[in-house]
């Protein structure tokens, strides 16, 4: 399997993600703009469903495909095991979208009136296709073709974008933004369908089946857990707060985001490999220093978000959704503990089953979903931020524990924990109410003086030639 130089991979990730998740950011103002505030909330509400069931509907094949590539003998068992898993998902990305039509109806009356019903036709289509390709898409980040990867995202999202923008133009509404959905996914599958199979082939192997079945499929209550920490508060929050307020959480998770999908880039390069690595001779010493690295990373662009934030919220949005720069910080620590957890977790998942992070996801989506029921009815919206930061810190604690007692990495962690601080303080201590310029100067000054205290704690590699004059 190739090898290429991670930052170069990196870079090709970083571009997918900001293209997919920097468009959607961009586009907020004009489809707040072209929708009311019903049909705004109802895009969320089918968002929250396709969550879920893409959850499902990935069957845990991906992870799957992961673990067992890495015990695979040869490149030619790596194929055969990858064209396995390409037809297996073929076959259950098919009986799941016709199962998810057939059930359309169900589905639309227990949504709601205010849910569309061809909207929501649209959006269960998009969302057995988008089942369909997380093989192949796991496909090119193993076999280092980012460039493709790239270019396939960057279809898509902008595919998507131009016909969001066509669509609302011609007064279209929700229907409009799900059809533009369903069309961009339908051509990426193809694209991406077709490379998959000239890559390696389709197979239907019963023994390879059980095996990636066994694996991933209690990955899929692990994933289910998952939505209980992510989407399912919407659901609870619904009847309790004014649309208003669901507009703000919505808008403040939307600015969140941005840390851990500055992040993704690195993840969509490491975990691929992590097992893998794992099983070298020096794998746990190469794991402990780009974990460090990770968790340098991820603290670095969370502190970013926490000042530059509250700047792009004023800057995207009417005064109306000014109230979700309150939001901001405890999420951006949300999903700070989510990836971190990520990042730590490999001891859990290099054995030969799942059940270990299956039971880790469902304990933390408990812990999530009580604190909601507590929560919720007395603070609203805060109330599901509170729980949403407390069920990822337990997970982290869990993960950690878990992956440690079985895969013991030696990491720097008082100068971690001691990075992390610092990071906390200037968050809280930068003035919420700031410009765009005066916002710009503080995120500016407060990312290089991280920066800079990353590398003389030792938590990020010296650039060489300072290396060298030292």
């Amino acid at each position: 399997m190739a090898v290429a130089k991670p930052l170069g991979q990196t870079l090709f990730y970083a571009l997918s993600v900001a293209l997919t998740r920097g468009l959607a950011i961009i586009m907020v103002p004009f489809v707040t703009g072209h929708l009311s505030t019903a049909e705004y909330g109802s895009i969320e509400l089918m968002q929250s469903l396709a969550d879920v069931a893409t959850v499902v509907l990935g069957f845990g094949l991906v992870d799957a495909l992961y673990r067992f590539l890495g015990d695979a003998r040869d490149e030619a068992a790596r194929l055969r095991i990858a064209a396995a898993a390409f037809g297996l998902i073929l076959v259950l990305g098919a009986v799941a979208g016709l199962a998810l039509q057939g059930l359309s109806g169900l589905i639309q009356r227990l949504l709601g009136p205010a849910v569309d019903p061809m909207a929501l036709r649209l959006l269960l289509g998009t969302v057995a296709l988008d089942g369909a390709i997380q093989v192949p898409l796991a496909w090119l980040r193993l076999t280092d073709r980012a460039s493709f990867y790239l270019a396939m995202i960057g279809l898509r999202s902008l595919l998507q974008g131009g016909l969001i923008v066509l669509a609302l133009e011609m007064n279209a509404g929700v229907s409009g933004v799900m059809a533009a959905g369903f069309a961009s996914a339908a051509l990426t599958a193809l694209i991406l369908g077709v490379q998959q199979a000239r890559a390696t082939g389709v197979r239907f192997n019963m023994h390879t089946t059980g095996l990636l079945m066994r694996y991933g499929s209690p990955l899929v209550l692990a994933g289910l857990g998952g939505f209980v920490l992510g989407s399912f508060d919407r659901l609870l929050l619904a009847p309790v707060v004014p649309v208003a307020a669901l507009a703000e959480y919505a808008i403040a998770a939307k600015i969140a985001l941005i840390a851990p999908l500055l992040f993704q880039p690195f993840s969509l390069w490491w975990f691929p490999r992590r097992i893998i690595i794992l099983s070298e001779p020096d794998g746990r010493e190469r794991s402990a220093r780009t974990v460090t690295l990770g968790l340098t990373y991820l603290t670095w662009i969370a502190l970013g978000v926490a000042i530059g934030g509250p700047v792009l919220v004023t800057l995207l949005t009417p005064a109306a959704y000014h109230g979700a720069i309150r939001y901001i910080p405890w999420l951006v620590v949300a999903g700070v503990a989510q990836h971190a957890a990520d990042l730590l977790n490999v001891g859990s998942f290099a054995g030969r089953g799942t059940s270990r992070p299956t039971i880790i996801n469902l304990l933390s989506a408990g812990v999530a979903l009580a604190a909601y029921l507590v929560l919720i009815p007395q603070l609203g919206v805060m109330g599901a931020v509170i729980a949403t930061v407390t069920a990822y810190v337990a997970r982290l604690a869990l993960f950690l524990a878990d992956s440690h007692r079985l895969v013991p990495l030696s990491l720097p962690w008082a100068r971690l924990v001691l990075y992390a601080a610092l990071a906390a303080v200037a968050a809280w201590f930068t003035p919420a109410g700031l410009n765009w310029l005066s916002g710009g100067l503080a995120l500016a000054a407060g990312c290089v003086i991280a920066a800079i205290v990353a590398l003389l704690l030792g938590l990020a590699p010296m650039p060489a030639r300072f290396r060298r004059a030292a």
